[in-house]
């Protein structure tokens, strides 16, 4: 998932951490590179993505998401390397808000379910693609 001129703000989960310990960070690699690439850590278990949000001003968004997170009580566990203790829906929450609240309109949000990216915002209008597929009644 590389777009020219586009990274991503990821937020990771792995089952070698404690519950709620996440990994969040900024990447312009593929998150299957990442993946491969933050292996390298000695963890009995890989990361697995929870969810990504891509855009060109994913760095700004990155920066965003930390200092807001820096501001939640008891979230702290080592945020110099990115990590943070809260529940991965509450941090996805938190990305999405910044990203409604700082106006970046070439957000895409991707949250992963059973390893596969499924993309949530902006909505997909699944009506409107199955009425561009209907052949035509004229």
């Amino acid at each position: 998932m590389k777009d020219k001129g586009k990274s991503y703000v990821y937020i990771l989960t792995n089952k070698s951490f404690r519950d709620n310990l996440l990994k969040i960070g900024v990447s312009d690699k593929p998150m299957d590179e990442l993946i491969e690439l933050l292996d390298n850590e000695d963890l009995p278990d890989p990361y697995d993505p929870f969810a990504i949000v891509q855009t060109e001003e994913a760095n700004m968004l990155e920066g965003a998401f930390h200092r807001l997170l820096d501001h939640f009580k008891d979230c702290h566990c080592n945020s110099e390397f990115g990590f943070y203790i809260l529940p991965p829906e509450q941090a996805l929450g938190s990305l999405f808000t910044l990203v409604i609240e700082l106006g970046i309109k070439d957000a895409v949000v991707l949250r992963y379910d059973d390893g596969a990216p499924r993309q949530v915002f902006p909505p997909i209008d699944t009506l409107q693609a199955l009425l561009e597929d209907m052949p035509n009644k004229d």
